[in-house]
């Protein structure tokens, strides 16, 4: 079986796209503007539903859509950190350094990370609302591994939204390994390397979500084990 080179024909097509699409300025004001809409999202929880008017029961509903904007931030980071080994396949530019990527990009999160999630469980201590399982759910937050158990999905009692950290660490993970096979890999086989990927990710996830876990409590009934690193 022989399999089109990817760098004639089509490939030879989006060569001068990719030389202008990947400049990459815009991603990092939609991938703001998709955490703003996430914040408004949470701050709207917070709201009596009681007695409102037409339009404010409007303005209720259309921000509890926001939710979807995390899916964006997900789809949009993936796209950002793609486009190195992109631009490796389709320009002809050197393999980005992965480990060196990895760790800036440890450094960079976690010191700001790390510093609100021991705030938070600290915080959680003195107003005495931590659960019987609190150290476990801190040491899972601090390794980005609360994605792997219903009671872990919320690192701390409060600050749901830290959940999203273990899950953005994954994904960074997944899609450096996988655009870094796609690098070695000759160019013709560059399609069945997308192809291949999706299938395990999708095989990973189907997986994931007939394990036999305990049924969770609150949000994490619902969202877990749905939300995992594979299917975002």
């Amino acid at each position: 079986m022989t399999f089109p080179d990817f760098s004639r024909g089509w490939g030879r097509f989006f060569h001068p796209l990719c030389q202008m699409s990947f400049k990459t300025t815009g991603l990092t004001g939609i991938r703001g503007i998709a955490c703003l809409n996430v914040i408004l999202y949470h701050l709207n929880q917070s709201r009596s539903i009681t007695n409102l008017s037409p339009l404010d029961w409007s303005i209720y509903q259309f921000t509890e859509s926001l939710a979807i904007s995390v899916s964006f931030f997900f789809i949009i980071g993936g796209l950002y950190r793609s486009i190195p080994y992109w631009r490796s396949i389709l320009l002809d530019e050197p393999i980005p350094e992965t480990r060196r990527t990895i760790i800036d990009r440890f450094w960079r999160i976690s010191p700001p990370y790390y510093a609100a999630l021991i705030a938070s469980f600290i915080l959680a201590l003195i107003l005495g609302i931590s659960g019987p399982d609190a150290l476990v759910r801190l040491f899972s937050g601090l390794t980005f591994l609360s994605w792997i158990h219903p009671t872990t999905l919320f690192p701390v009692d409060i600050s749901g939204p830290l959940w999203y950290i273990s899950y953005d660490a994954m994904g960074t993970l997944t899609v450096m390994g996988i655009m870094l096979v796609l690098t070695k890999i000759p160019k013709r086989l560059i399609p069945v390397g997308i192809f291949g990927s999706a299938l395990v990710l999708l095989g990973l996830h189907f997986l994931f979500i007939h394990l036999p876990f305990p049924q969770g409590s609150g949000v994490a009934s619902v969202w877990f084990p749905f939300y995992n690193p594979f299917v975002f």
